[in-house]
């Protein structure tokens, strides 16, 4: 099989999920030590997620990783700041214009992703 590709978080909550389960698959669920999992997560994370959990580092590596990802459900995977996100996502958009297949697409594409997500 191909090798998963990481995918990388900024702290955008409607991409939280998509995350969590590409970081589950390709390193959680893997038989490596707590301190190994932390780093790929704090690797994987950009901007506000990674300044979230990137002071974990100090704790001892099970205690650290399992509050790492504490905070990052916290913080971006409760349902209602998903909600928030993605309704966000559909509504901030500019009008779309008659004959504007793209962003026609886009917007159903949003909408796709928020019935999937909620």
């Amino acid at each position: 099989m191909p090798k998963l590709e990481m995918v990388t978080f900024s702290g955008d909550p409607s991409e939280f999920w998509g995350f969590m389960n590409n970081h589950e698959a390709s390193v959680a669920s893997k038989t490596i030590d707590s301190q190994t999992k932390l780093t790929y997560l704090i690797q994987n994370c950009k901007g506000e997620a990674r300044e979230s959990i990137v002071d974990w580092v100090l704790l001892q590596p099970d205690e650290g990783y399992r509050r790492a990802i504490d905070i990052l459900r916290t913080q971006f995977g409760q349902p209602h700041v998903i909600c928030h996100s993605l309704l966000g996502k559909v509504f901030n958009r500019p009008q779309i214009k008659p004959n504007d297949g793209v962003a026609l697409s886009s917007l159903a594409r949003v909408m796709r992703k928020c019935q999937i997500t909620v």
